[in-house]
Order: C-alpha cells, then sequence, then structure tokens
C-alpha cells in the first residue's frame, strides 16, 4: 500500500496527471522518488503514440504542426513545473551576484528578464530540434528512443535528489530527499537508468548512445554548477536540469541522425 502512496505522491507532485490525495508521511515517501521517472516515461510514450498517429493517418498534418502537438505534452503532463524551475535559475545564474543573493532569487515568484530570454531562445532551439528530428522520418522505433530522453532526464535527476547535497535545508526537494530510502532509491534508479540506456541504444543505434552520453555530460555539469554556484541542489535546479539534459540530448540526437 505505500507503494501506491509513493507512486501516487510522485505523479501528484511532478505531473498533472490525476491521482489519490494522500499525507505526506515519511513512511509514505521512502520510495516516492523512484516513481517520478513514470512521468517521463508517460511523457515517452504518449509523445510516441501521437508521432505514430500522424506518420500511420494523419499523413497531411504538417511536420511543423506535429511539433507543437508533440511539445506541448511535456508541458500538459508536467503542468511546466520543469520550465518554472529553469526561469528561476536562468534568474539566478544571470545575476552573477553571490550564492546567498542567487538563492534568494530562486525563491523569488517574480521572473527577471533574463528568465524570458533564456525561455524564448530554449523554445525555438528546442523547437527547431524536435522539428528536425519529426522532418527527417527516421521511423517510430528513433523517434521512440528520441522520446525516452524524457523519461532518462528524470532518472538522472532522481539519482541526483538521494546523491547531490540539498542547498537548503527546506523546500520540496529536501522533503523527498529526506524522506527517501536514499541507498535503496539510489540503486533502483540506477537500474532504471540502464534498463532505459539499453532500449535508447537498441532502438536508437549510434544516436541512442550518443543522446545517453550528452546526458551524462550534463548530469556532471548539473553536480558542479550547483556546488559552485548555489551550495548544493534545490527543486528550482533540478527543473533547470531536467530542461537543459532534455535539449542537449535531443541537439545531439538530431545531429547524428542527419549524419
Amino acid at each position: 500500500m505505500n507503494v501506491l502512496k509513493s507512486i501516487a505522491i510522485a505523479f501528484s507532485m511532478y505531473s498533472r496527471i490525476p491521482m489519490p490525495v494522500f499525507e505526506w508521511k515519511k513512511e509514505n515517501m521512502r520510495y516516492s522518488i523512484c516513481f517520478f521517472p513514470l512521468v517521463g516515461l508517460a511523457i515517452s510514450f504518449a509523445i510516441s503514440l501521437l508521432y505514430y498517429l500522424f506518420e500511420a493517418h494523419f499523413e497531411m498534418v504538417p511536420d511543423v504542426a506535429k511539433t507543437f502537438f508533440i511539445l506541448a505534452i511535456p508541458v500538459i503532463v508536467s503542468g511546466g513545473i520543469h520550465l518554472d524551475g529553469y526561469m528561476d535559475t536562468s534568474d539566478a545564474l544571470s545575476s552573477y551576484r553571490d550564492r546567498e543573493k542567487r538563492l534568494e532569487i530562486l525563491k523569488d515568484p517574480h521572473i527577471g528578464a533574463f528568465a524570458v530570454i533564456r525561455l524564448l531562445l530554449y523554445s525555438i532551439v528546442f523547437f527547431a530540434t524536435a522539428l528536425t528530428i519529426i522532418s527527417a522520418n527516421a521511423g517510430s522505433y528513433m523517434f521512440f528512443a528520441w522520446g525516452l530522453i524524457f523519461f532518462y532526464s528524470r532518472i538522472l535527476s532522481g539519482i541526483a535528489v538521494v546523491s547531490f547535497k540539498c542547498a537548503k535545508s527546506n523546500g520540496t526537494l529536501y522533503t523527498f530527499a529526506e524522506g527517501a530510502e536514499k541507498a535503496r532509491c539510489r540503486v533502483l534508479l540506477i537500474i532504471e537508468a540502464i534498463i532505459c540506456t539499453l532500449f535508447m541504444i537498441y532502438f536508437g543505434k549510434i544516436a541512442g548512445v550518443m543522446e545517453t552520453i550528452a546526458s551524462l555530460l550534463v548530469f556532471v555539469y548539473y553536480h558542479r554548477m550547483a556546488n559552485d554556484k548555489f551550495g548544493g541542489i534545490t527543486g528550482d535546479l533540478a527543473g533547470y536540469f531536467v530542461c537543459i539534459c532534455e535539449l542537449i540530448s535531443s541537439f545531439v540526437f538530431m545531429i547524428c541522425i542527419l549524419m
């Protein structure tokens, strides 16, 4: 029963998929972070199904429209929670202030000019990347290999939660980190990462290999940046990582299928 509660808590926090409401007790949250990546898996299957329907039954839909619909799914499913973290972190990094001030900026509910500028740039590059992948007509299996990045990015983010130092002793991410059975969660998340990697490589071949490597390099950058600039990770930084990981890995995947 506690496992089902952990799943419900993970989905209710990191998605807009309706779930039963449970109290955030420690016994209910021990494995919640292990199920957080399943939100990404749901996104992966949803965009792959939509791509298949477009290719099999709605070929007349322009590639630009397909891209808009497909990229809307991650935002709709997640509720934009990771983009919110991306924008807050963009403001903090662009401030060039000291560590304490950066942490204060993360808590500020207002958005600054740099958050808007970086979101626009992020959206343009991601849209162009996804459009290129879709226009390449590489097939449903190759598209699924790309789509798994939404699963993989959340697996790596979960590993960070149970492995990296938290910058603050409060907040949602700290609650999940402290409530988790860290050693067991880390093992389960690594198993998820291995399984996801194998599927990405099986369906994506060299593009899947490079997609995986790019994700891991962003993961290393995330660890160093979080420690150097903020003294650890926060919920906003986790959202920033998910967004950057998906963008960079998608861009590398695009380059591979064009070669």
